[in-house]
């Protein structure tokens, strides 16, 4: 997102669509992405069902893309994010570790921060 201080009204004067607004997309990289809204949705979903099957399912998501997903974030974050038990049909399930419980609390903080910033910031600059 550039922002160009100095040209507030500028903007102002010629800004048509009172709608306009910020839209801010965190995600966490080291050389690649690994964690963004999309892995945090799908935690959130398998905590609330307890099944990465049933998470996928509702996300509309492959259950092998998931997985794809979830082992690269696991692999840049050095700790497993699902405990999983399996066993077939309606035996198996997922739970949330500590440490991914944890991370994902701490992402979750950090973008309504990033978000909050950046809807002052933009007020500050277009509004």
């Amino acid at each position: 997102m550039l922002l160009y201080r100095g040209t507030e009204q500028a903007y102002n004067r010629g800004m048509k669509n009172d709608a306009m607004h910020e839209e801010i997309t965190v995600r966490i990289r080291s050389n690649e992405r690994f964690f963004g809204p999309g892995i945090a949705q799908l935690m959130e979903t398998v905590d609330r069902c307890g099944s990465l099957r049933q998470a996928t399912l509702e996300m509309d998501l492959s259950y092998s893309k998931a997985w794809r997903i979830v082992r690269n974030a696991e692999e840049n974050l050095g700790f497993k994010l699902f405990e999983t038990n399996k066993g077939g049909y309606d035996r198996g399930g997922a739970v949330l570790t500590e440490e991914g419980r944890r991370f994902l609390d701490s992402y979750r903080r950090y973008q309504k921060a990033v978000e909050a910033f950046a809807e002052e910031a933009f007020l500050d600059y277009f509004g």
